[in-house]
C-alpha cells in the first residue's frame, strides 16, 4: 500500500511510533518485555509482576543497591524517610498492608545523626509495631509481643570484651510452664 518505498522511521512517524534509538517520552504506552538501561523522572509509577535489580559488578563492593532517598529541604528529628509495604487482599477484596518496614530520622544533627528502623505487622486488624532497631540507643527493642526462641535456640552473651569465652543461656525441655 505504498509503504514499501518508505523507511521504518517514516512509517513510525506517520503512525506515532518511536524508533529503538529514540529518546521520545512515553506517555500512556504499554511496553511488552522492555529493556531499560537507565531512567529518571517524577511522579508515581507501578510495575505489574516481579522487579529484579541485577548488578554485573565483579568487585567486592556492595551491589546492587536499592536506595530510598528523601531529599527534604528541612530535615527534622522524627521525619519518616521511607517505607516498604507488603500488601495483599483480604476476604472483602480490600487492599490491606499486612506488614511494613519503616525508617525514621531520630537525630538530624550533623556528626551525631541517628536513625530508627521499625518492623510492623498486622495484628487483629491493626498495623502494630513489633520491633525496632535504634541507632541512638544502640538497642533492638521488642514491643507488643514476646521474643519466642524456637527449639534449639540459645542466648549467647559475649561479655564486656570480645574474647574466647561467652555465657550461654540454654533451656532444656521443661516439664511445666515456667516464669523467670
Amino acid at each position: 500500500n505504498g509503504l514499501e518505498s518508505r523507511s521504518t522511521s517514516e512509517v513510525l512517524s506517520d503512525i506515532g511510533g518511536i524508533s529503538a534509538s529514540s529518546t521520545d517520552t512515553l506517555t500512556n504506552k504499554t511496553l511488552t518485555t522492555p529493556v531499560i538501561n537507565g531512567f529518571s523522572g517524577t511522579g508515581n509509577g507501578s510495575i505489574t509482576g516481579d522487579l529484579t535489580v541485577t548488578s554485573t559488578d565483579a568487585g567486592s563492593a556492595e551491589d546492587p543497591n536499592l536506595k530510598l532517598f528523601r531529599n527534604s529541604s528541612s530535615p527534622a528529628d522524627s521525619d519518616n524517610i521511607g517505607t516498604i509495604q507488603f500488601q495483599g487482599r483480604n476476604d472483602a477484596d480490600q487492599t490491606t498492608t499486612y506488614a511494613e518496614i519503616q525508617s525514621q530520622i531520630s537525630d538530624v544533627t550533623d556528626g551525631t545523626e541517628d536513625g530508627v528502623l521499625y518492623f510492623q505487622v498486622r495484628r487483629n486488624g491493626t498495623l502494630t509495631s513489633i520491633a525496632n532497631v535504634s541507632g541512638g540507643s544502640g538497642r533492638f527493642n521488642i514491643s507488643n509481643g514476646d521474643l519466642f526462641l524456637q527449639t534449639g535456640a540459645d542466648l549467647i552473651f559475649e561479655g564486656a570484651t570480645s574474647n574466647a569465652n561467652e555465657t550461654t543461656l540454654s533451656v532444656v525441655d521443661p516439664t511445666s510452664d515456667n516464669t523467670i
